[in-house]
């Protein structure tokens, strides 16, 4: 039922204004009616206090994610971290033991096609002595450099090529026409090697490089009285047009014309010499590890090729089974024996050494 005037404080309903006006004046009313009032305040301030705690819960679960995450981050950072470490201390063990491989087997490939280049210091005291550039090779090298530095360094690469193959002529090492390399080899952007009076070696600084151009410029001061001068950067040029010349990829495609120019200069000259190819040590061939005569050598499992285990792993010959070794006798017997074979080390440009290991 619907009525027109309502109090919901007091449950008081009427259709009469007057009822509800003189209503209105009574004190159970006005009781009432503020009881309602402190209920609903009341109310408020719980509902405020609700929220209150409602948003202090919300930013206390938010700060613990926060936290959380924080913390989760840092450890995978952490993680990361110490993985990258560990590749970085791990990549640069390979870098070394791959550097010191790389050079091992340059140093060893140069040791066997190159054996008998004469020392770098000695073809300098030799340029600088006995054989220094004639006055038609200095006249045309400072007239390359009035060109440009281009041409200058070009020339003086082949002037001094063609000098260290004079001064191995004049020491009677056989070197065939075809090879016209300095004593010094370059492997890379960073690293080259020189010949020593014993080996090659790698060299340290471009110092004996620097000197080879300033014994020129002066032989060409003393010829002509005109200076050659290079500032930095032409020096630098100069280096590496010299260093291009005598790289290590032009020095193997030489192995095959040094062995064909070798071959023809003996047939010429009718000395039966055969020259064959000399194998080169490979550390990730299979091998294993013999004792003959009191030295240390290793041998290759699939050619049998001997090598010096100490670098630069000098190749040292065939290991060969002996044909009288013991086993031979009991191929054909059923009751099998344990035989401990016979092989011996065929030297390399020696006579074979029959050994009883």
């Amino acid at each position: 039922m619907s009525y027109r005037y309502k109090c919901d404080a007091c449950k008081f309903y009427t259709d009469l204004r007057s009822n509800y006006l003189r209503h209105c004046g009574t004190q159970k009313h006005a009781k009432n009616l503020k009881r309602q009032q402190q209920e609903n305040s009341k109310t408020q301030r719980l509902e405020v206090e609700n929220e209150t705690l409602k948003n202090e819960k919300m930013r206390l679960e938010l700060e613990f994610a926060k936290r959380e995450t924080e913390l989760t981050r840092d450890k995978y950072e952490s993680i990361l971290r110490e993985r990258d470490k560990k590749e970085t201390v791990h990549n640069q063990i390979i870098n070394q033991v791959t550097q010191h491989i790389d050079n091992s087997q340059h140093i060893n490939f140069l040791n066997i096609v190159l054996p008998d280049m004469i020392s770098l210091s000695q073809f300098i005291t030799n340029l600088q002595t006995t054989h220094q550039l004639r006055p038609d090779q200095t006249r045309e090298l400072l007239e390359k450099h009035n060109i440009n530095v281009k041409s200058y360094g070009r020339c003086l690469s082949d002037t001094l090529r063609d000098n260290c193959y004079q001064q191995l002529v004049s020491s009677q090492i056989g070197i065939p026409p075809s090879v016209k390399v300095l004593p010094l080899i370059k492997i890379d952007e960073e690293n080259h090697k020189e010949k020593s009076e014993k080996e090659w070696e790698t060299a340290n600084n471009n110092e004996r490089i620097d000197e080879l151009i300033q014994t020129a410029n002066d032989q060409v001061y003393n010829h002509h009285h005109s200076t050659i001068t290079l500032n930095t950067d032409d020096m630098c040029e100069v280096r590496e047009q010299i260093k291009t010349d005598n790289n290590i990829d032009q020095i193997k495609n030489l192995q095959q014309d040094m062995k064909k120019s070798l071959d023809t200069l003996q047939s010429a000259q009718s000395i039966p010499t055969h020259t064959p190819d000399i194998p080169v040590y490979n550390p990730k061939d299979p091998k294993r590890h013999i004792v003959d005569c009191g030295h240390n050598y290793f041998v290759m499992d699939d050619t049998n090729h001997v090598f010096e285990t100490t670098p630069p792993h000098k190749y040292m010959g065939k290991y060969i089974h002996d044909e009288n070794c013991p086993c031979h006798s009991v191929k054909g017997n059923r009751r099998k024996r344990k035989v401990e074979c016979w092989y011996y080390l065929s030297e390399y440009n020696k006579q074979p050494n029959t050994i009883s290991i």
